[in-house]
């Protein structure tokens, strides 16, 4: 996991968890050119990820952040990549870092973290 990544900008007009968890494999895979092994605790990019030969297929029309989804599919097939989900809030020291990552972003615009 790198803080770059997880603290870095969202493209696209609406911002969502479910882009953000996105744009952050897209973000990571612009940058590597080596194996890489993302570890997740999001289930929407693990199921989505399964699915890339559908949404291709579908040219992308009517697909959720299709435009990230088909740049992760143009990225992943040049690289040796292997997506690992983990859950949320149970120590893992990279997720428990881009959730302290997220809180601090969230607060530093005046929002408040349950």
């Amino acid at each position: 996991w790198s803080s770059d990544v997880c603290s870095s900008d969202l493209d696209g007009v609406i911002q969502t968890n479910q882009r953000a968890e996105l744009q952050a494999v897209v973000a990571t895979l612009e940058v590597e050119d080596r194996p890489v092994e993302i570890h997740t605790d999001s289930k929407y990019v693990m199921r989505g990820g399964g699915q890339l030969a559908a949404l291709r297929h579908r040219d992308w029309l009517n697909v959720d952040n299709g435009d990230l989804w088909q740049r992760l599919d143009e990225l992943q097939g040049g690289l040796d990549l292997q997506v690992t989900w983990v859950r949320g809030h149970t120590g893992h020291p990279g997720n428990e870092r881009c959730d302290t990552l997220v809180k601090d972003g969230i607060r530093s615009v005046g929002g408040r973290v349950g």
